[in-house]
């Protein structure tokens, strides 16, 4: 659910990585207010110029961690006071900033800075670490405020890329201390219905109006009958409420008439009741009371049937409902008239009964262009889809990229026919929709390209409309324009009828793009720059050309395993917000092994399909397991330099051309962590041929984390289902190829684990970060090892253990000597030998690392319950 702060920080956190930043000056009090009292109002005015030369490049939240983002390179002005009492914090606006971009206001509780490199290539900048909070233009700092001194910050927005002129402008605001009382976001009045529909039958119904000056009775929206997934916090925008009732099973959505993102912002929820709780601690912290519309179905935040709202704000219909009485509240979007979120709206109620949409004749090629040498222009004049001597056939709905690794859903056809024209590029090559027919001539058509014939059918397109779904799409443009360029293959362009069926004009134009004479596949033992071994496993590394290349180089790096072939992790635009950027690998922790490293111009592949993220790098085909690097399409000549832990490597590479680096990793060169040692666990028919780490019977809520002695983490677990409450536990399977033994390369290989509280962080190289928080006893068993161990809040204990044949195991921890499977003299002299000599084995109680009169209890305790049965 979007509020201003997500929306806002979206966008300020890109301007890391533009422009130089200066790191050398240190932020200075402007003005000393002094004490301010609760139920003061001091009013703030002045100009920002608006020049280079800020103190305060970025803001990272010292509470909860978030951030680090940019918001200014330009000059702020800080004002420093001090407060003896709790108070809540607020900017009020007297008139509107005058500057092109908002007044952000941000709020620290110290002048801290720290270097931070935003990944711009240009080095680092001040980083704000005591950062509590921001609001643009006025608004409620989030929280209560103790005692003490505070900073509050006007550090403009100055764009992407930042414009210091953009940050320059005058301000009048009052800084506002209240009482830490509940404060309420709305009239208090409940929910209650503005216009009543009455009973709408399926299809399109207008609904157009203004909450410039309606009521604010609802801040925030839930379904507290089982979660509705979202709770979305309104502030005081003002909403108006449309009731309306349906006789049959219905889709609901929202369509827009002003356009995608037009006019002014609001949100839209559907209600089956217009319950509510007032008074309600939206943040669950004690600032913010406010009525609750607690029957909420379902949530649009733009338009449920617009690809650009579905693809990048997840909009979809709000569902499929039973006959009954429904609400519709539309809601200004987080914030006062003022600031421009409440106004007039145009959107569509849509409701629809749903059909299948296709005529069951499924993926058909009506036109075959065979193989494509060079350039081509395949030109459709006149074409009529309502025709049916032509062949045209229904038999799609619509097109997802579901197999790429995002969905897409323009263009759902219902009902009408589709034209498909095969082509084979014999060589990279673009793909544009040219001449489509006038505007307002024909028939709308959208082009989709495909790079398969494979159908999904019965595909709920909109919940109620379902059939069959062309699962390959990799492209679409809504009558003309490029579908991008693509490496040799067959291709499909689909041009289906939108508002349907009808005459349509269009060249579809294929240009051949450039070439390699690289083989898409790399052979180090050729193209190989051997570094050497440059690092030990499990340190933690970045493989960056941020720092080192100029912020216009457009690269793609990619990382491999050597021996295996793996696709590690690969990155195209990552030093910054954007594209035709260096690329960056971040906090990698490598086992030992060899390794490699490529280097390549960007492509245009690349460029148009993964902007957002939206393909993944290895669903281009430009990047693949086995050693695959394809510089077919890379069409850009780079140069700079790589850091590849501590190494700097420059690399200069032609367009259609790579670069490749390989280096060792060495074996983990830490010890291992002090850990109590269980002994020999037992493995075999009796264990299903499983060692179970089982913390279920433990006090408090658990995290495991599991090491092999290389130091790799092997598997982690937060909550088991098999625990009662939220306790962990992890199988670990010695037979796993189910042959009925146990497998010899495990017999002797030693584990670690670590066990500390919930939302811990494991790392490998038997790295621990535990959470904080209350702790309690462990307890538990490693099938036949007992595990009893009191852990302290924000510690962490680490256990070991062996594996051995069952038949040949020790029974318990105390099991010392042969014969094994039963507790008699021999354990108590090994016992006795090994407390002498402050062996590890005989350390068996806490406190861990001292032998005394614990370990000798806990000895007879465990040796007078003998060998479990």
């Amino acid at each position: 659910m979007p509020t201003l702060r997500d929306a806002r920080l979206a966008v300020i956190g890109a301007t890391l990585g533009f422009g130089v930043l200066d790191a050398a000056a240190q932020p200075n009090v402007d003005v000393n207010l002094g004490e301010l009292a609760s139920g003061s109002s001091t009013r703030l005015t002045g100009t920002i110029p608006g020049v280079e030369g800020g103190d305060i490049e970025v803001y990272q939240f010292g509470v909860g961690g978030e951030g680090p983002f940019g918001v200014a390179n330009a000059s702020e002005r800080i004002y420093r006071f001090e407060v003896s009492e709790v108070v809540i914090i607020e900017i009020e606006e007297n008139a509107p900033f005058t500057g092109v971009s908002d007044a952000d206001f941000v709020l620290l509780n110290s002048l801290n800075t720290s270097l931070f490199n935003g990944g711009s290539g240009v080095g680092v900048v001040n980083n704000a670490t005591g950062t509590l909070g921001i609001q643009p233009n006025e608004g409620r700092f989030k929280g209560f405020f103790q005692p003490g001194v505070y900073f509050l910050v006007l550090d403009p927005f100055n764009g992407v890329p930042p414009v210091a002129g953009d940050a320059a402008g005058a301000y009048d605001v009052n800084l506002v201390l209240s009482s830490a009382t509940s404060l309420n976001c709305d009239t208090g009045a409940g929910a209650f219905v503005d216009v009543n529909l009455g009973s709408l039958a399926p299809g399109t119904h207008r609904i157009a109006g203004t909450t410039v000056g309606a009521a604010n009775d609802v801040c925030a929206y839930a379904d507290f009958g089982g979660f509705a997934g979202f709770f979305g916090f309104v502030s005081d925008g003002a909403e108006l409420i449309y009731s309306f009732t349906t006789d049959r099973d219905l889709e609901i959505g929202i369509s827009q008439n002003e356009g995608f993102l037009v006019g002014a912002r609001h949100l839209h929820y559907l209600l089956d009741g217009l319950s509510f709780l007032p008074s309600f601690d939206i943040f669950d912290d004690g600032t913010l009371f406010g009525t609750v519309a607690d029957s909420a179905v379902g949530f649009v935040d733009e338009d449920s049937y617009d690809v650009s709202a579905q693809i990048l704000l997840g909009d979809a219909p709000f569902g499929v409902f039973p006959a009954g009485t429904y609400y519709l509240s539309v809601d200004g979007f987080v914030g006062a008239g003022s600031n421009g979120f409440d106004g007039p709206f145009d959107i569509n109620l849509e409701l629809s009964s749903g059909f299948e949409c296709d005529d069951g004749s499924g993926f058909v090629v009506d036109q075959d262009e065979g193989l494509i040498v060079g350039d081509d222009r395949i030109v459709l004049k006149g074409v009529d889809l309502s025709l049916p001597q032509l062949g045209a056939t229904n038999g799609i709905c619509g097109y997802t990229g579901s197999e790429a690794g995002f969905t897409i859903l323009p263009g759902v056809s219902h009902g009408f026919n589709e034209w498909i024209v095969r082509l084979e590029l014999a060589s990279p090559s673009e793909i544009e929709i040219e001449n489509f027919q006038a505007p307002g001539v024909g028939v709308d058509h959208d082009h989709f390209l495909l790079n398969g014939t494979e159908t999904l059918d019965g595909f709920p397109f909109t919940q109620l409309d379902v059939g069959v779904a062309a699962i390959n799409t990799l492209a679409f443009v809504d009558e003309e324009g490029s579908l991008g360029v693509y490496l040799p293959g067959v291709y499909y362009v689909a041009i289906d009828g939108v508002d349907g069926n009808g005459v349509f004009d269009l060249d579809i134009v294929v240009n051949e793009f450039g070439g390699s004479s690289l083989p898409p596949q790399i052979d180090p033992e050729i193209e190989c720059d051997d570094l050497g071994e440059i690092l030990t496993a499990f340190e933690t590394i970045d493989i960056t050309a941020c720092a080192g290349t100029p912020s216009n180089q457009d690269t793609l790096i990619a990382l491999w395993n050597r021996d295996t072939g793996e696709l590690i992790a690969a990155d195209d635009d990552g030093c910054g917000s954007g594209v035709g950027l260096p690329s960056v690998i971040e906090n990698l922790t490598l086992p030992e092994g060899e390794y490699m490293v490529s280097i390549s111009g960007s492509s245009p592949v690349l460029r148009q399909r993964n902007p957002d993220g939206l393909f993944p790098l290895d669903a281009t085909g430009i990047l693949e397991d086995g050693l695959v690097h394809d510089v077919t399409t890379a069409d850009r000549d780079v140069s700079g330099a790589l850091l590849i832990g501590d190494e700097v490597v420059p690399f200069d590479v032609d367009a259609f051309d790579r670069a490749v680096f390989c280096f060792s990793v060495g074996p983990f060169d830490g010890p291992p962590p002090p850990a109590v040692d269980l002994g020999v666990v037992g493995v075999g028919p009796d264990t299903a041929f499983f060692a179970s780490i089982d913390l279920c019977g433990s006090t408090f809520d658990t995290e495991l984390g599991l090491f092999d002695e290389s130091a790799a983490l092997i598997a982690t677990n937060n909550n088991s289902p098999i625990c009662p409450s939220f306790q962990s536990l992890i199988d670990l399977d010695f037979d796993p190829d189910n042959t009925g033994e146990l497998d010899p390369m495990f017999v002797g290989q030693r584990y670690y684990f670590a066990v500390a509280r919930f939302n811990s962080d494991f790392r490998s190289g038997f790295s621990v970060t535990p959470a904080t928080g209350a702790a309690g006893s462990i307890l538990g068993s490693v099938n036949n090892a007992q595990i009893d161990f009191d852990l302290l809040p924000g510690e962490v204990a680490w256990f070991t253990f062996t594996v051995a044949e069952s038949t040949n195991a020790p029974c318990s921890v105390v099991d010392y000597g042969k014969p094994f499977q039963q507790l008699d003299i021999a354990d108590v002299i090994a016992f006795l030998q090994l407390f002498g000599a402050n062996n590890a084995a005989a350390d068996i109680a806490p406190p861990m690392g001292q032998w005394d009169i614990g370990d000798v209890i806990q000895f007879l305790q465990v040796f007078g319950l003998g060998c479990p049965e």
